[in-house]
């Protein structure tokens, strides 16, 4: 009889060893695919958070660009008109210069210039 129970209880050590390992090597597995699960993950929303920030500086990149070709446009249209201005002035003053030789103005100042020197 105690030999039976003996090899009963050799029996149930032995079972609940191998229930044990089963147990443990399932929960060991099942950890190894949860991490190497979040691992992917990780890799997967690291690659999409770096294509949405690419993205978005492509985005604001072309928005910058296309602010500063808006405004060197401005700056050329700016130019012109400024660079007209000037030559028209420049004329209008030659114009008045030319006005001003033509009536004998100049001439004149001359004349009063050596009166009142005493020459």
């Amino acid at each position: 009889m105690e030999e039976n129970a003996q090899i009963q209880q050799e029996a149930s050590d032995e079972l609940r060893r191998k229930a044990n390992f089963y147990f443990f090597s399932k929960v060991w597995f099942n950890f190894l695919l949860i991490a190497i699960g979040t691992l992917l993950l990780a890799v997967f929303l690291s690659d999409i958070h770096a294509r949405a920030a690419l993205y978005k500086q492509e985005k604001n990149s072309q928005l910058a660009l296309n602010a500063a070709s808006a405004l060197l446009e401005r700056n050329i249209n700016n130019r012109d008109t400024l660079a007209k201005i000037y030559h028209e002035g420049n004329q209008k003053t030659l114009d008045d210069i030319d006005l001003l030789l033509s009536n004998g103005f100049f001439s004149r100042l001359q004349q009063r210039r050596r009166c009142s020197r005493g020459v």
